[in-house]
């Protein structure tokens, strides 16, 4: 089996890229509308991540992703009495950028470690 060291690097950079630096702040019911995605922990400590969530009557609806193989977008009601905690998802740009920046560090000093092996390098 071949194994190619820069490809799996670059995957892993990719995975870290895409998946980034997520943070949450505690919101209230009424600006669950203005994110386009809300994680709601429910009372009994259940959590969902809800994308397009608006409240309507007495209860939070939006779209969750329920397929594993392929993005089956599922609408989901939450009641609001079942809601112990709202909080908005976002990423944290600075923390993402300092991660692919030291990423890419490590990722230059294994290539220069590499290219220096069995030489004389300096």
């Amino acid at each position: 089996m071949y194994r190619s060291r820069p490809v799996s690097l670059a995957l892993v950079g990719l995975f870290i890229w895409l998946t980034g630096c997520t943070s949450y702040k505690q919101i209230q019911l009424g600006e669950v509308s203005d994110y386009a995605k809300v994680r709601v922990t429910q009372t009994d400590g259940e959590r969902e991540t809800i994308h397009q969530p608006v409240v309507e009557a007495d209860s939070i609806k939006g779209q969750v992703n329920e397929g594993a193989e392929y993005a089956d977008w599922v609408t989901l009601a939450i009641p609001v009495d079942d809601v112990g905690k709202l909080e908005a998802v976002g990423t944290n740009t600075a923390s993402t950028v300092l991660l692919v920046i030291g990423f890419a560090a490590v990722v230059f000093f294994g290539m220069v470690v590499a290219a220096c092996n069995g030489f004389e390098c300096g």
